[in-house]
C-alpha cells in the first residue's frame, strides 16, 4: 500500500512509503529485541542469576521525527518494550533500560539534512536540538 499526496486542510502533506518499510523497520527494531530479550531473559533464568539488558531506542522514540515514520514508530515501540520488560521482570533480578541516542550524521539521514523544512534554524527546533550537538559517525 503506497499513498501519495493527502489534502489536509488546504494543505498538502506528501506521505511517502509503504508496509514493507514500516514492516522492516519492524522487524529490525522491535522484533529482533524482543527475542533478544526473551533468549537473555530465559538464559538469565536458567542460571538463576540477575542480569541487565540495555535496548537501543533513540530520540525519535519519544519526539516522533519526520521523513522517517517507520522508523520512529518501531523506535517508539523499542521504548514501550523496554518499559514493559522491566516493570515485568525487575521483580526477578532482571534490569532493562535503553539508550536514546540523539540525531546523527549519517547516509540515512541525508534526506532529511537536505530538505528545505530542516534548514538550519528550523533543524534544531524541529529535533529539539543545540545548534552544533548533532553527533558526526
Amino acid at each position: 500500500m503506497s499513498l501519495e499526496a493527502i489534502h489536509l486542510g488546504g494543505k498538502n502533506a506528501l506521505v511517502t512509503g509503504s508496509s514493507k518499510a514500516l514492516g522492516a523497520a519492524i522487524a529490525a527494531n522491535l522484533t529482533a529485541i524482543s527475542r533478544l530479550s526473551q533468549f537473555a531473559a530465559q538464559q538469565i533464568f536458567k542460571e538463576g542469576t540477575k542480569g541487565k539488558l540495555l535496548n537501543i531506542a533513540s530520540s525519535l522514540s519519544f519526539q516522533g521525527g519526520i521523513l522517517v515514520p517507520p522508523y520512529a514508530a518501531a523506535k517508539g515501540d523499542v521504548a514501550q518494550l523496554t518499559k514493559a520488560l522491566a516493570n515485568e521482570w525487575a521483580s526477578k533480578g532482571i534490569h532493562v533500560n535503553a539508550i536514546a541516542a540523539g540525531y546523527m550524521l549519517t547516509d540515512s539521514t541525508a534526506a532529511l539534512r537536505n530538505d528545505f523544512l530542516c534548514a538550519t534554524a528550523k533543524f534544531s527546533r524541529v529535533f529539539r536540538l543545540p545548534v552544533g550537538a548533532i553527533r558526526r559517525t
